[in-house]
Order: C-alpha cells, then sequence, then structure tokens
C-alpha cells in the first residue's frame, strides 16, 4: 500500500511532457541581499571521460611506489615481520592510495569538478 507522499518517487506515475529534454543539476548559493555563485553540470563527452581515465592512471603509476612502501612498513609493523622473510604480494586498492572513478549514474563524480 503507497502512501500519498511515496507517489512523487515512482517513475511510472509521472509523465513526460516534452521530448529530447536534459536532466542537469545545480549547485547556488542565496542570501538575503545577493546571489552566490551557481555551477550547472552537463553530461560528459567521451573525450572528457578518456582523458580522465588516461590522467587518473598516470597518477595511479606515479604513486604506486609509494603506496606499496607505505603497505610494505605498516604491514610488516602490524605483523612483526622481518625483512628476511617474503611479503605477500600487493594489491593496489582504494584503501592503499589507488585513485579511481567509480562506475555508476547519479550523484557527482568527484574526479569531473
Amino acid at each position: 500500500m503507497w502512501r500519498k507522499q511515496d507517489e512523487a518517487h515512482h517513475l511510472h506515475v509521472i509523465s513526460r511532457r516534452w521530448k529530447g529534454f536534459s536532466e542537469f543539476m545545480w549547485w547556488s548559493a542565496f542570501s538575503y541581499d545577493k546571489k552566490g555563485p551557481y555551477h550547472i553540470w552537463e553530461k560528459e563527452t567521451k573525450e572528457e571521460k578518456v582523458a580522465c581515465k588516461l590522467d587518473i592512471k598516470t597518477r595511479n603509476k606515479a604513486k604506486y611506489k609509494i603506496d606499496k612502501r607505505e603497505w610494505e612498513d605498516a604491514y610488516r609493523k602490524k605483523h612483526k615481520v622481518t625483512r628476511a622473510k617474503p611479503l605477500p604480494e600487493f594489491k593496489h586498492t582504494p584503501k592503499w592510495g589507488l585513485i579511481e572513478v567509480k562506475k555508476g549514474r547519479g550523484g557527482i563524480n568527484w574526479y569531473r569538478y
């Protein structure tokens, strides 16, 4: 059973009036006597996506050795391992400094903005 307030959030209840419309997100600031800055985000183009992936790949490549060294130090400290004993394989993950853009729709892409 739906409540009255829930009906506005279901897509099958909404009837679209315009063809070829564009959705956008607006961020702005208002105060008592003036308007603040604003920005309207548009869809990301294919060229921007390729440039983003290339930039993130180069950043990750540049910081891989530093992140690996930090992981090794933290692992040795936590497990009290000496330098003579081999360490497990390092996996570059977001927890250990990997920069990534998660896939999906909705929200604002942290890298782009």
